[in-house]
């Protein structure tokens, strides 16, 4: 495998989708907010995921998103596509557009909505990585997708070298540990990600690479910073570090009583920060009314205070 599709450690920041209305993405805002994270030093970015709103998306949006984001970046970190769908078709359409704007690896969930059997999982995925033509790294959210990707099936499925890891969002550390203890033996270059970021200090105590953080978007260098002192086993800061982003958890994650408080806060901080235009969320979803922007505000200033205490921006 080439070394530009190589995976990275680290922080890896799943992306919201900057929209304007439901057909039309804040390109400026996507090229602000992809910048202010190069510059703090992320090891990559993620796209079109749970985060990137794409099941509310149409096929042109999620092409436009994937093309722009490829062209701002340029090559300077890895940018991995979700491709997850209920349909092969558009699953291996969107794989091949991203092959072409230069992507570095597929992120890919079972198929939504209509539950599969393990047996059956591993025929989609054996069909689907004769198509693919970039590695891909599974996905196992089974809140969304109805099932879980059971460890044995991970074992059959690495067999194809285009499995090159796994993002785990279940924030099930028992089950984490039985993919470390299963896959990474046999395989050390494969790599494992926590997709709940209050989980990642858990993750990489049992060999894993890094994590998706959402929490990233909005303070990249603290989210680095945790992982470099989980690195470096400094444990008096990462229990300091730890609190303040379960403070994140609670309060900007956490706002109203919406399965959506996630994502509503992440981009309704990053309107506040003037990053993007419009906190637009994709229907059904919609942004945060202004007792609730208030509230979003009163938490990135109370963290601030905090973070500054440590030096970060």
């Amino acid at each position: 495998m080439e070394e530009k599709k190589q995976l990275p450690d680290g922080v890896i920041v799943p992306l919201p989708t900057p929209l304007l209305r439901f057909d039309k993405i804040d390109f400026e805002g996507l090229g602000n907010q992809i910048e202010r994270l190069i510059e703090a030093g992320v090891a990559g970015i993620s796209i079109l995921g749970h985060t990137g709103e794409e099941r509310c998306l149409d096929y042109e949006v999620r092409k436009s998103m994937i093309s722009e984001t490829c062209r701002i970046v340029d090559g300077r970190i890895p940018v991995l596509i979700s491709i997850s769908d209920t349909s092969f078709n558009e699953s291996y359409v969107l794989a091949c557009y991203a092959n072409v704007c230069r992507a570095t690896a597929m992120v890919f969930s079972p198929p939504y909505y209509q539950t599969t059997g393990q047996a059956e999982l591993i025929e989609y995925y054996d069909e689907l990585l004769k198509v693919i033509p970039l590695p891909i790294l599974l996905y196992n959210i089974e809140s969304a997708a109805n099932i879980k990707i059971e460890p044995s099936t991970i074992r059959q499925l690495i067999a194809n070298d285009k499995i090159v890891g796994l993002k785990d969002s279940s924030a099930d550390i028992i089950y984490m540990k039985r993919v470390a203890e299963s896959i990474k033996a046999e395989k050390p270059d494969f790599k494992l990600y926590c997709g709940k970021e209050e989980v990642l200090f858990e993750t990489m105590m049992l060999g894993g690479n890094g994590g998706f953080a959402g929490g990233a978007n909005i303070f990249p260098k603290f989210y680095i910073k945790i992982y470099e002192a989980i690195k470096q086993n400094d444990l008096n800061t990462c229990k300091e570090l730890q609190s303040i982003l379960m403070e994140i958890n609670k309060t900007i994650f956490s706002i109203g009583h919406y399965h959506s408080s996630y994502l509503k806060g992440i981009k309704c901080a990053l309107n506040l920060m003037s990053v993007v235009k419009d906190d637009y969320m994709a229907p059904p979803f919609h942004k945060f009314n202004e007792p609730e922007r208030f509230k979003v505000h009163e938490g990135l200033h109370n963290v601030k205070q905090k973070l500054a205490a440590y030096g970060i921006e």
